[in-house]
């Protein structure tokens, strides 16, 4: 996870920064929100189910002509999404 006031390319500045947490709680304490935060947004399932949807509507809009089958899934995929059932996503 890229913290900006955490990034380090080096074993020394990766030992700055180690050591700064065991003397700075404040420091320490705003990596682990800001750690948290980020590994939140990274694992949250419907976050990506609503990104690889985009994509895919993006995807489909920019065809030439979608097919009722298509139009069909992605009514399915969006309500599958409002509901949060995205057990069977993309499973027959």
């Amino acid at each position: 996870m890229l913290i900006p006031q955490a990034a380090v390319t080096t074993v020394h500045e990766y030992r700055a920064v180690a050591e700064r947490c065991l003397y700075d709680e404040a420091f320490a304490e705003t990596l682990i929100d800001e750690q948290t935060r980020i590994a939140r947004e990274l694992s949250d399932p419907e976050r990506l189910w609503y990104q690889i949807f985009d994509c895919y509507r993006e995807w489909l809009d920019s065809s030439n002509a979608p097919t009722p089958e298509v139009r069909s899934v992605l009514r399915d995929i969006t309500g599958r999404i409002t509901t949060r059932d995205l057990t069977t996503v993309g499973r027959s």
